[in-house]
């Protein structure tokens, strides 16, 4: 396995981030766990999922919570291991998910909010719609 420099985030779309083979795969996957969700708003929570590992593996030093719309695309973009692990190779840190018992009052909108915002520094739209 070949190392690769990391990428710059802003420099790169965030759809290029994975190949549209891999990126249809994690959208059929969301689709399959959300039973009455169209294609578009699952590729939208794909994209959403992109930028918020992307954020978060550019940015370690930040505590980054997404919103739990698309906390979905990022446990998809999990299950496909592969992708994942080559998805954080690129951006040059593995972001770790650190699983924790269901609990609403976790998904605070100022936690949400500064998320967000941060996502927006990175040199990414936020889609404030998946909230």
């Amino acid at each position: 396995m070949q190392a690769t420099t990391p990428l710059k985030r802003g420099a790169t779309p965030v759809r290029e981030l994975i190949s549209t083979e891999r990126f249809a795969a994690i959208s059929a996957t969301v689709i399959d766990n959300n039973q009455n969700l169209d294609q578009a708003t699952a590729e939208q929570i794909v994209e959403e999922a992109l930028k918020f590992v992307a954020t978060c593996a550019t940015r370690p030093e930040e505590r980054l919570r997404p919103s739990r719309v698309v906390d979905e695309g990022w446990h998809a973009l999990i299950l496909h291991t592969a992708t994942y692990a080559e998805l954080c190779r690129s951006l040059g840190r593995f972001v770790h998910h650190t699983p924790e018992r269901p609990d609403p009052s976790r998904h605070s909108p100022e936690e949400l909010h500064r998320t967000q915002i941060t996502i927006v520094k990175a040199g990414d739209d936020d889609d404030t719609g998946l909230v």
